[in-house]
């Protein structure tokens, strides 16, 4: 659910916020992604299953530093797009250290998967 939430917060943020152009589109961008990538795991907001909890946790941890550098790698001059960023992946991050992801796996569907190297042929 904090996924899914994570995802609406980066698609209005532009919006609240006013952010410009290359900042907001990195937040939908942020939020495409992000939604993708919970959609695509294995657990219980997951449809397709095809990652797993800790493959997912890897990713969002990358994206949360990424999120974090962004305001200095992109130069964003606009103080609420910095500040936005940076609490956006430190909040993130934190959420990513608290969850264990051995209660939320659950089988990994399809031949093919990036969740379990037991099944890849």
């Amino acid at each position: 659910m904090v996924d899914f939430t994570l995802v609406l917060a980066f698609t209005a943020a532009p919006t609240i916020f006013d952010f410009p152009g290359d900042a907001a589109r990195i937040a939908y961008s942020i939020a495409f992604a992000h939604a993708a990538l919970s959609l695509l795991t294995a657990y219980s907001f997951g449809l397709v299953k095809w990652i797993s909890c800790g493959v997912h946790g890897a990713m969002e941890s990358a994206a949360a530093v990424a999120s974090m550098l962004l305001p200095w790698l992109a130069d964003f001059n606009h103080r609420p797009t910095s500040f936005f960023f940076t609490v956006a992946g430190s909040a993130l991050l934190l959420v990513k250290l608290a969850t264990d992801c051995s209660t939320h796996d659950e089988p990994v569907r399809g031949r093919r998967s990036f969740a379990d190297p037991r099944q890849r042929t």
